[in-house]
């Protein structure tokens, strides 16, 4: 495994240019899990009450009312999108590439690439939708955004 780690950083000092796609397995790796110690530790009230055991099936609970499914989402909004991972391996990845022209392909959603630092003017395309941005059901307004201080009194209620 050391010789590979080698092998990469010399290919990414010689290179003008990196491209770095990435999806799940990268925020995984920097310890953004949906199971197991993290999601004990955030959702243990909601795993007594409705029995499920990982965040993705939270989503997907046919909760009795909005104010369930809002607190469920609220809590995973935060944690998945305005916490940091908990392992350095964005901002790792970010001094690999740093003094380079990158792009960034990814498909996740929990901002880890923009908070670790990386560049959002151009650099960084996203294949799927935001976390943090709610499509309205009724009135004028498409989009809703939450922002953090909102979503974080929202989180602190549960």
């Amino acid at each position: 495994m050391e010789k590979e780690i080698l092998k990469l950083k010399e290919a990414v000092a010689q290179a003008d240019t990196i491209v770095i796609g990435a999806g799940a397995g990268l925020s995984t790796s920097a310890g953004f899990t949906y199971t197991g110690e993290r999601f004990d530790k955030h959702f243990a009230d909601f795993h007594e009450r409705y029995g499920f055991t990982d965040m993705d099936s939270g989503g997907f609970y046919p909760y009795k009312t909005l104010e369930e499914n809002w607190a469920f989402w609220s809590r995973y909004i935060w944690i998945n999108r305005y916490m940091d991972a908990p392992k350095s391996v964005y901002s790792d990845l970010l001094n690999l590439v740093r003094v380079k022209d990158y792009f960034v392909l990814t498909t996740n959603v929990d901002h880890c690439f923009q908070k670790a630092g990386f560049d959002k003017a151009g650099r960084i395309k996203k294949g799927e939708s935001e976390v943090y941005i709610l499509e309205a059901a009724t009135g004028k307004q498409k989009y809703l955004t939450l922002n953090n201080l909102k979503l974080l009194g929202y989180v602190k209620k549960k």
